[in-house]
């Protein structure tokens, strides 16, 4: 898991450094062209300027926020009360689609192991074929403070038992009852 966190972010935040260095660099570009010569300010090099700001200010936004998802998802493994869930059901997250595709999301059935209250818990989305890990156990880290807080180690899952889960096919998710 650790690896594939670590290569994920790295993969991240260095697609993010490049953006952010191609709004440095067209800021730079407007800041070059920001004087036309007798007239004073260029309307051009302002946009350009401008460009640059948002585009860096973005990159700067979604590294932060990257960090922060991978930090919390450390300390939630690190800190958390470690309980065993079964995943009863293999959905796709229709609000979520790539060139087409939705994303499976996996919701299992949790037992706190210290108050015995059961509840349902929902993963974060995958681009693999989920559905024959139904009624497979799952770690899940719970935050002790706030129950909202959560992380299911389906990675573990996939990375122990790679023969359940595929490739994500094109299929009509309606079909797949029959």
């Amino acid at each position: 898991m650790k690896n594939k966190l670590t290569n994920a972010l790295t993969t991240s935040v260095f697609y993010l450094v490049i953006f952010f260095v191609a709004g440095i660099i067209i800021f730079l570009v407007g800041a070059g062209n920001l004087s036309d010569g007798e007239n004073g300010i260029s309307a051009g090099g302002m946009i350009l300027m401008i460009l640059g700001v948002v585009v860096v200010l973005v990159a700067m936004l979604t590294i932060k926020s990257t960090l922060k998802s991978v930090e919390v998802t450390d300390d939630l493994k690190r800190l958390g009360q470690k309980c065993e869930g079964v995943i009863i059901e293999i959905v796709p997250d229709y609000g979520t689609a790539v060139d087409g595709r939705h994303p499976f999301v996996a919701r299992c059935h949790v037992v706190d192991s210290i108050t015995g209250e059961t509840f349902v818990v929902k993963s974060n989305p995958y681009f693999n074929d989920l559905l024959r890990l139904v009624g497979q156990e799952v770690d899940v880290y719970i935050d002790e403070f706030d129950r909202r807080k959560y992380f299911i180690d389906i990675d573990k899952l996939i990375e122990e038992k790679p023969y359940l889960v595929g490739e994500l096919q094109s299929f009509d998710y309606d079909k797949r009852k029959e």
